[in-house]
């Protein structure tokens, strides 16, 4: 009976523990998910196939551009692919399925991510930096980094007053308690534009 008890015990704990695991990977996912950007026309995607022939896997791999339209050519695919305001993670799905559903693949997995060597998004800093200009965009970007990347303030800035406008919202932050704190530096988006009076 010791024992028993001794093994419903060990196995609750595995499961405690399993459950643990799985709700952390599924935050790690949400969190890499909300990091992703939509795809846009000109964007130049990385694209990996796995789990298929050697054969297969070099002649699908590699690297493809959006057209201006916002479709994407795939090779042994007769239809393009809508990809324009896709996140990566949801157009390899897409394309998971198309490739499934032509009977060309079994199990594909198709990994994405947008290529950085060649920077087409940008954030913008105005007003009283240095050297106002496009900051080119990465997943990591703050809005102190922005305003550090563009030679930090002038001596006329109002550094508590700086704004954020993201599509057609604005908001004010105060850089100069970031700066202490910099747990509350917000992370920024493209096509985000900052202005510092």
């Amino acid at each position: 009976m010791l024992m028993l008890k001794l093994k419903r015990e060990e196995s609750g704990g595995s499961l405690f523990w399993i459950a643990r695991v799985v709700l952390l990977l599924g935050a790690m996912a949400w969190s890499a998910f909300a990091d992703e950007v939509e795809l846009r026309a000109g964007d130049i995607i990385q694209l990996r196939l796995l789990g298929v022939p050697d054969s297969d896997w070099d002649s699908v791999s590699g690297n493809y551009t959006i057209a201006g339209e916002g479709t994407l050519r795939l090779p042994y695919l007769k239809e393009e692919i809508v990809a324009v305001g896709l996140r990566p993670s949801v157009l390899a799905k897409d394309i998971e399925k198309l490739y499934e559903g032509a009977r060309i693949y079994t199990a594909p997995t198709v990994v994405i991510a947008l290529d950085s060597s060649v920077p087409t998004r940008f954030v913008t800093v105005a007003g009283e930096v240095r050297t106002p200009g496009d900051v080119p965009y990465r997943h990591d970007l703050t809005l102190l980094a922005a305003v550090s990347a563009r030679g930090g303030f002038t001596d006329f800035a109002k550094v508590k007053k700086v704004q954020l406008i993201r599509k057609d919202k604005v908001t004010s932050h105060d850089l100069k308690r970031i700066m202490t704190t910099p747990a509350l530096d917000l992370r920024l988006r493209p096509g985000d534009r900052i202005i510092v009076p």
